[in-house]
């Protein structure tokens, strides 16, 4: 008699990695978590009565120590909103300190509290890139380790020990895109599954069209690469993408930029006494406006009063003209007022710029040449040589991998790759500041680690592997 696991074998195991995956990704959240408060620790030490601005110097992130100072004004204003605490628009501040103050009034008023949210975006960040990658045909044990390189990048390790909205703005790249291809291919889903992606796609471009106004421009143009994915041959077996799916991924992409025009220029809240809802600072322009009119009057009543002129009130942007000219003048507040992080091509024609803005985004900084720029070299200099060299590494198998995905999976490839190097691209061109462009551009290169595939140095013929 022939016995049964001769018959019916049990299936093998999955690798080691694979298994293993959920309890590494906790491991490098607890990390992150531990990293997070090494830091704060180090910048109480150096200053007591204000670690964040120690925090912030040392890890050259100024805007981190802006958020949390107006995440104060805006916790004490909710908390006591007494007529000596009404944040006007002498004292206006950021859009992303709103929501960092609303997490210290509902959470916990200490720095350590974003800290703690910064490593639990990762935490849905690890679980979404795993997904990711699934869907662009990587083998699950593949999935797994690049899910956790994505959530173990050097730097993102450090900024998120500060009230940024770096780690915030990645969990949201990570959920759109996930949307965006789910939607893209639920033809035949339940139609309450569907609801609930659409609603999620439209709330997480709200939350990251208010953090960065640019945004609703990106998310508007992203909308509709699934559909010109849908224009290009696909050789992989299988039902395509229907065009009422496509359509409605487009829908929503028109509907969120609709929905949020109003934020997308930049721009800095006040609060009136009493009132819960920040107003915009072009409604402070407005109460300005009343103060300069009631010094006219003034002046008509009282000879020896000189009324000073109000400021000219700037053009508003027009079209794709106005949105062109808008860029060009965040490119130039780069290119006077970044320091010695500028860009040393940054003069360059607009071909030329472009092209610079491409090398920028995947190249900068160079491994051999001490970044941040210093006398001698120091461990900075040194981890930043090694991430550069690291990274090299895994643009040999990203660049290749972006063209095999494309080929084989269009639909589930095409968006993403768009996404990468479209938006390093866009960043690189306006974001001259090279400081700041090595960590804005994180939101365009994590996504791109997912396609990392080393198959296209397999001789033909050879057998492949997982």
């Amino acid at each position: 008699m022939t016995h049964p696991a001769a018959i019916d074998p049990a299936p093998s195991a999955p690798p080691r990695l694979q298994r293993w995956f959920t309890r590494l990704l906790i491991a490098a959240v607890l990390l992150r978590l531990l990293v997070g408060l090494g830091i704060f620790l180090w910048g109480q030490h150096q200053n007591p009565d204000h670690p964040v601005a120690a925090m912030s110097q040392r890890l050259m992130a100024p805007d981190g120590l802006g958020y949390h100072i107006g995440a104060v004004k805006v916790h004490e204003y909710w908390a006591d909103p007494r007529p000596d605490k009404v944040l006007r628009h002498e004292h206006m501040v950021a859009r992303f300190s709103v929501l960092v103050g609303a997490v210290y009034h509902l959470v916990w008023f200490h720095p350590l509290v974003m800290t703690l949210i910064n490593g639990l975006c990762y935490l849905g960040v690890g679980l979404l890139a795993r997904g990711l990658a699934l869907r662009l045909g990587q083998p699950p044990a593949r999935a797994a380790g690049l899910a956790l390189v994505v959530c173990l990048w050097p730097p993102s390790l450090a900024w998120s020990a500060l009230p940024m909205k770096d780690s915030p703005s990645l969990f949201l790249i990570f959920a759109l895109l996930s949307l965006m291809l789910y939607l893209a291919r639920s033809a035949g889903q339940p139609w309450g599954r569907r609801a609930c992606a659409a609603a999620g796609f439209l709330a997480c471009a709200a939350v990251m069209t208010y953090m960065r106004f640019y945004f609703g421009y990106v998310l508007l143009v992203a909308s509709a690469w699934p559909l010109l994915a849908r224009l290009l041959p696909s050789p992989a077996p299988g039902p395509r993408p229907s065009w009422p799916a496509l359509a409605l991924v487009l829908g929503l992409g028109i509907l969120a930029f609709g929905l949020t025009k109003p934020w997308h220029q930049e721009y800095f809240v006040y609060f009136e006494q009493g009132e819960v809802l920040p107003r915009s600072q072009f409604q402070a322009k407005s109460r300005k406006a009343d103060t300069y009119q009631a010094w006219a009057q003034r002046a008509e009543s009282e000879p020896g009063f000189v009324a000073p002129q109000p400021p000219p009130p700037p053009e508003p942007a027009q079209g794709l003209r106005g949105l062109w000219e808008e860029l060009n003048t965040y490119r130039e507040r780069f290119l006077h007022f970044a320091g010695r992080s500028l860009a040393p091509d940054a003069d360059a024609s607009l071909g030329g710029g472009l092209v610079h803005a491409l090398r920028d985004s995947l190249l900068f900084p160079y491994p051999w040449q001490r970044w941040p720029v210093s006398e001698h070299w120091t461990p900075l200099n040194l981890a930043v040589s090694a991430q550069g060299l690291f990274w090299y590494a895994l643009l040999l198998g990203i660049l290749p991998g972006v063209a095999i995905q494309v080929r084989r999976h269009p639909d589930q490839a095409l968006p993403l790759a768009l996404w990468g190097l479209g938006l390093g691209v866009l960043l690189a061109f306006v974001v001259l500041n090279r400081g700041t462009l090595f960590r804005l551009r994180d939101m365009a290169l994590m996504p791109l680690v997912l396609f990392w595939d080393l198959s296209w140095l397999r001789r033909p013929g050879a057998p492949g592997g997982a």
